[in-house]
């Protein structure tokens, strides 16, 4: 029987850590082939993430340059532009029955809308999630792909309503859970003693914080004044913490300019590069999740780990009780602090919080649909039902 020819895109650390079991999957089925992508932030000399990739002996079809590599909105858009080359000049050589795309990333409209224009069928994961406001362009990269989709494998009962809302076809639609979780399921994370060895200042038996910030690319003109405030609540907190690099956006270098600032207090370690492992295995053994990272909205709270959630990024996104929003301001933040640690009952009610976005078994269920599937002009010819 002749495999089906599943193309899968991973642009940086964090989403190939949420792929991760799915692409493994895949690469595993009888009814699939793999082919791998790589690009966007994985091929940059300064994230470099690729060799992540490389090491776990996956199948990878094709590694993509599309970031010119600068800190700029104009480099955004050539980026985008020479990505629609390159994509061109993959998908002309490699035949795919389907593309699978994750989430909301702005470099994510390049495989997507280059498959469209081939008439290849587009798989979206994570669609009809929503931020409150539209301070990224997430919603709109977010919803846009969901538009141009074949299948659609959501987080939640209300992601799968909101996608039902914009026209598609319910019997398109597949209520999964949250991919992310399935790593933490499934995977051997590391214990106390192999963290120590990643580690060069903190004390793992201690608590701590893991914190990772993002930019907002319409607030840029805020990121300096606001990581300035949240970087003197560490400093003067004195709470051993973690601090992860940012992604890639428009506005990282700011992030990072700040960050250094800390990187000689003896409380606070600086961390360029970490595996999905790493990370998840630091995750488990805080005390707290800070920051806007769309991590401390769904696994931590698969660890009964509490997220000190600060500014708009994660606003409007469904969120587990165990997660204190805050904007950014000294006091706000430093009472957040002193709760998600020092508060007894809230640690304590945390242990016992609900994740609302599944139990870790989403690859497995978007598998058997991908095998399931036939792969037709029928699949890729849409009603909208509106």
């Amino acid at each position: 029987m002749q495999k089906v020819h599943v193309g899968v895109v991973t642009t940086n650390r964090a989403d190939y850590g949420i792929l991760y079991p799915l692409i493994s999957k895949i690469q595993d089925s009888d009814k699939l082939e793999l082919n791998l992508i790589v690009t966007g932030a994985h091929l940059l000399d300064k994230f470099n993430t690729v060799e992540m990739v490389r090491k776990d002996g996956l199948n990878i079809s094709k590694e993509i340059e599309m970031f010119i590599g600068t800190d700029s909105k104009s480099a955004l858009l050539k980026s985008i532009g020479v990505g629609f080359i390159s994509f061109a000049d993959y998908l002309k050589e490699k035949e795919l029955d389907l593309l699978i795309v994750l989430g909301d990333r702005a470099e994510i409209i390049v495989p997507a809308f280059s498959a469209l224009f081939y008439g290849i069928a587009i798989a979206h994961i994570a669609g009809g999630d929503s931020i409150d406001t539209y301070v990224t362009y997430d919603n709109s990269v977010r919803h846009a792909i969901t538009k141009i989709s074949h299948l659609h494998f959501v987080s939640t009962e209300e992601h799968k309503q909101r996608v039902i809302g914009m026209g598609e076809e319910e019997n398109r639609i597949f209520n999964v859970g949250a991919l992310g979780l399935d790593y933490i399921r499934e995977a051997e994370l590391m214990t106390k003693e192999q963290l120590r060895s990643i580690l060069e200042k903190l004390d793992v038996d201690k608590p701590y914080i893991l914190f990772t910030f993002h930019p907002i690319h319409t607030r840029t003109e805020q990121l300096d004044s606001e990581m300035k405030e949240i970087c003197r609540v560490i400093e003067d907190m004195r709470i051993q913490t973690v601090i992860t690099y940012p992604n890639s956006d428009f506005g990282h270098e700011i992030i990072i300019n700040e960050i250094k600032q800390l990187q000689n207090a003896g409380h606070v370690e600086l961390k360029d590069k970490l595996t999905h492992r790493e990370y998840l295995s630091l995750m488990k053994f805080s005390s707290a999740v800070m920051g806007n990272s769309s991590s401390g909205i769904f696994e931590a709270p698969f660890f009964k780990v509490p997220t000190v959630d600060i500014g708009e990024r994660q606003r409007g996104r469904i969120k587990a009780e165990s997660t204190i929003n805050v904007n950014c301001d000294y006091k706000e933040i430093v009472n957040a602090i002193n709760t998600v640690i020092f508060d007894n009952s809230f640690v304590s009610m945390c242990k016992t919080c609900r994740n609302p976005y599944g139990d870790g078994t989403s690859s497995g269920k978007i598998i058997e649909v991908l095998e399931d599937t036939v792969y037709n002009r029928k699949l890729i010819e849409k009603k909208m039902t509106y």
